[in-house]
């Protein structure tokens, strides 16, 4: 008895991780537009911002990481990651967390927490097989993140605080993650594309990891607020210094490379937002450095890095077409005008909020229409992956 082999679609796991991510900004963002406007009524436990942001960085945030990381650990690692069916599995019970936070407000919330808290515990017992085996010491950090991560997500779950929000500890634990991988990937990319030499600097990766694992703990004491405005201020600037070497004005002609470095930035400008906010709320207020984090940094490079890595591992030239380079500048606006709006137009705010909605929304709608061809076909040099 032959088996039914599995899609392209199934072949790698940024291929179903990457469409998804891509529909559910484009999909989730304007439901929240309409939440706001008082034009829709959300049928799950989570209600208003606390769903907004559990579903960016459980959902949106949590299939990029999967996405990524089973695609790297497979190269770092030389093993097999999760493909075909149960690389579906692991897609489906993303999916149908989703769903079940969004309409799923008739069931038993047992059984809502229990699907949406298992996704990042299966991911993370898929990467560490394979990471362990290898004996991949550099990449050993990335299943114990990934499980405090699930376990913050029950944590949203169950309205649980620890000096701050769920969402707070969550977001912090998701710097730490891009933290690392930009450190690597960002001077990496650009060397292979400009033909010259990026300073890479680990010494003071390790310290941003150290500082940034400091804010995550300063996060839950409450009477810590100094401290974690400080180690902020520090990290960004050492964000911006960890940049110098990286040749990011050569970028500025290739789209593929200037978002990457455009993210970074404000990686750095957002932890200074940060630090400043906590000192001085009533100069910035702490939403804005959020956002400037959320959209501008883990957006913008969650789009950039996308875009590359689904062109690398599709066999493609690492040349983005025109129209996502649009999509990346479009992404551009909603970052500043999400952090720009409360400074400069405080009177308009939920006008500014919408218009940053709309270009996410449309930036992440042409992600979608480029590569879904791409994710849903069979490699163009017939390789496997």
């Amino acid at each position: 008895m032959t088996t039914t082999p599995p899609p392209p679609v199934l072949a790698l796991g940024f291929r179903p991780f990457f469409l998804l991510a891509g529909l559910l900004a484009a999909l989730w963002l304007p439901i929240w537009l309409l939440v706001l406007h008082g034009q829709w009524t959300l049928h799950g436990a989570l209600q208003g911002p606390a769903w907004h942001a559990h579903e960016m960085l459980f959902g949106f945030v949590a299939a990029v990481l999967a996405g990524f990381l089973l695609t790297a650990v497979r190269n770092w690692t030389g093993l097999p990651t999760p493909t075909g069916w149960p690389l579906a599995g692991l897609a489906g019970l993303w999916l149908l967390a989703r769903l079940l936070n969004l309409w799923g407000g008739v069931l038993p919330q047992a059984l809502v927490i229990t699907v949406d808290v298992a996704f990042l515990p299966a991911l993370a017992l898929s990467l560490a097989a394979p990471i362990l085996r290898s004996k991949n010491v550099r990449n050993f950090a990335f299943p114990p993140l990934l499980l405090l991560l699930g376990g913050v997500n029950l944590m949203s779950h169950l309205g649980i605080t620890l000096g701050t929000t769920a969402d707070q500890i969550a977001l912090d634990i998701v710097l730490i993650i891009v933290v690392l991988i930009t450190g690597r990937i960002v001077p990496l990319f650009t060397q292979n594309a400009i033909g010259q030499e990026t300073h890479k600097r680990p010494t003071l990766d390790k310290a941003l990891f150290a500082l940034l694992a400091g804010i995550l703990i300063f996060d839950r004491v409450p009477q810590a607020e100094a401290g974690r405005g400080l180690l902020s201020f520090i990290a960004g600037l050492l964000l911006a210094v960890r940049m110098v070497g990286w040749r990011s004005l050569q970028t500025r002609k290739l789209p593929i490379l200037w978002v990457l470095h455009l993210g970074h930035a404000w990686l750095a400008l957002g932890l200074l937002l940060r630090g400043v906010a906590i000192f001085a709320p009533s100069a910035v207020p702490v939403a804005t450095a959020t956002h400037a984090l959320t959209v501008g940094a883990v957006g913008t490079l969650i789009l950039g890095m996308m875009a590359r890595v689904s062109l690398g591992h599709t066999g493609r030239k690492l040349e983005v077409h025109r129209v996502m380079a649009i999509g990346f500048a479009l992404l551009a606006l909603a970052a500043l005008v999400r952090t720009l709006v409360p400074f400069l137009a405080a009177q308009h705010l939920l006008l500014g909020w919408t218009l940053a909605g709309v270009l996410w929304t449309a930036a992440f709608a042409v992600f979608v229409a480029v590569y879904a061809p791409m994710l849903l076909a069979p490699r163009v040099d017939g390789k496997a992956g």
